[in-house]
């Protein structure tokens, strides 16, 4: 059996038909944020050595890191998940918008079986130069006496905080995309990146054909 598009049910709720094809759905809101249902024939490129050994946490993360660092985007999360009993990789990137200004938020759940994959994708932009949420952040933590700041930039030494290389440099995540800012900020492209991700994790469904197929070992910690 080789599924296709017509085998996942997503929530779709709040989107606009924009395509639908076989292997690839995709709908927008009124936002223009885009969401994307794609199956993959491949099989799933989740191994970062040669000889197609499993992956674990450190090199997948340091794939990924490299392939986005390469086009000048940002590692905000690589995470593992389960959707609907299947284990999955999440992933969010910043990738600079284009044209400019602003900023490209790309978040992806990968949901891989030993000879195929679905791909689900939301990205969302902020075509500002900085974002509310950024100068606000930046604010509370300029006028904070405890804050440290780096004369190099002006701004806090900290500021800068790659989830899972700390001698990373910029471009990497920074204060004001952390998590824990998004209730403050429900509007912001990050946060409706995020919150999309978080919706799809829980109410994804795949017909039982489909989670009867051979499933790929994810290792990633």
């Amino acid at each position: 059996m080789l599924p296709n598009t017509r085998h996942i049910m997503v929530d779709d709720r709040g989107w606009a038909l924009h395509h639908r094809a076989l292997h690839t759905i995709s709908w927008d809101n009124e936002v223009d944020d885009r969401l994307t249902v794609m199956f993959s024939m491949e099989p799933p490129d989740l191994c970062a050595v040669p000889d197609g050994t499993p992956t674990n946490d450190a090199l997948l993360r340091a794939a990924y890191q490299r392939q986005t660092r390469e086009n000048n985007g940002a590692v905000l999360e690589i995470e593992s998940v389960t959707v609907a009993g299947v284990p999955s990789l999440r992933t969010l990137f910043r990738f600079p918008h284009r044209p400019a200004p602003g900023v490209v938020y790309l978040g992806s759940l990968i949901v891989p079986f030993r000879d195929w994959s679905y791909i689900l994708r939301v990205q969302t932009a902020e075509r500002q130069p900085w974002s509310q949420r950024y100068v606000r952040v930046l604010e509370q933590r300029l006028t904070n006496p405890a804050t440290v700041i780096d004369p190099a930039t002006a701004t806090p030494v900290d500021w800068y905080c790659p989830p899972y290389d700390a001698e990373a440099a910029p471009p990497c995540r920074d204060q004001s995309e952390l998590p824990e800012h998004d209730a403050a900020h429900p509007n912001d492209a990050l946060t409706r990146a995020r919150r999309t991700l978080d919706h799809l994790i829980v109410s994804t469904r795949f017909e039982d054909r489909v989670l009867e197929q051979p499933r790929f070992v994810l290792n990633l910690a």
